[in-house]
């Protein structure tokens, strides 16, 4: 009897081992292949660079169960002071995230590991400006469609859902970034 219960707790050893190392697999896979993606994207050759600071981030949650986002880094041109934000398939540059899905909160990432924080110098590779941001409200109208606003995503009070916009650091967020220009290019950090 004392054998049968050596054995099954021992099973049961192995094989909660093998969970928590399959979680871990998956995870650093999961952020390999984000770094995989960032490394294969290049700055377009028919682009003018300008000299950035990031102000925010624009963040868009696709699966909150999975911890999938998508994230805008919202840029301000140092010369001109103009507020550049990109969404969709038209920004994009060498740089990640990792959600910390027990504290609900986002840390983005340069691709050197390094974390990206507001005032960050940057470099946009503008290929074309689409248009300009509307805000009507709480709404947030890019590219001829709507979303709503939510709030600051690391804020505790804040609720996650699935298809609105959230931002990191400033609290007057859709003041900042109503007029700005809505743009398809690279970002270098």
């Amino acid at each position: 009897m004392e054998l049968l219960l050596i054995v099954l707790v021992f099973i049961f050893i192995v094989m909660l081992f093998k969970t928590v190392k399959e979680r871990q697999d998956e995870r650093k896979k999961s952020m390999f292949n984000i770094k995989m993606y960032n490394d294969s994207v290049e700055k377009p050759a028919d682009s003018k660079p300008m000299q950035m600071r990031v102000v925010d981030m624009l963040i868009y949650p696709t699966n909150i169960q999975k911890g999938e986002f998508e994230i805008y880094p919202v840029l301000k041109d140092v010369l001109t002071n103009q507020i550049y934000v990109s969404f969709a398939n038209h920004g994009y540059g060498k740089y990640y995230y990792h959600y910390y899905k027990n504290t609900k909160r986002i840390e983005i990432k340069k691709a050197n590991g390094t974390a990206l924080e507001r005032n960050d110098e940057a470099t946009l590779y503008l290929r074309k400006e689409l248009g300009r941001i509307v805000i009507e409200k709480d709404k947030v109208i890019i590219g001829a469609k709507e979303y709503k606003y939510i709030g600051q995503m690391n804020n505790k009070k804040t609720k996650l859902r699935k298809n609105k916009l959230y931002n990191l650091t400033i609290e007057n967020f859709l003041q900042r970034i109503n007029g700005s220009v809505y743009y398809d290019g690279y970002i270098e950090f």
